[in-house]
């Protein structure tokens, strides 16, 4: 959990965000072979002193990431950490 709370911390101040406004989608590549729904996860986190802390994990459905990805309000950026 620490990596993950890590990497927000790090993309919200290289990036100058502000992290009200930054919605944190997880795909875990070791679940499926394919681009399952079932691989995607909505992060949530506290921010504490401008701090991620206590991230949280949801599961998200095919229907609500296509919509939000589709969105034209949306940039997408992407990080990998592999």
């Amino acid at each position: 959990m620490q990596d993950v709370q890590n990497l927000a911390n790090l993309v919200v101040q290289e990036f100058e965000l502000n992290p009200n406004f930054v919605v944190w989608i997880e795909h875990d590549f070791s679940q499926c072979e394919d681009l399952s729904a079932a691989a995607f996860s909505l992060v949530t986190f506290d921010w504490y002193h401008g701090q991620a802390v206590n991230p949280r994990w949801l599961p998200i459905h095919e229907n609500w990431y296509l919509d939000w990805l589709q969105s034209d309000n949306i940039r997408i950026s992407s990080i990998h950490t592999r």
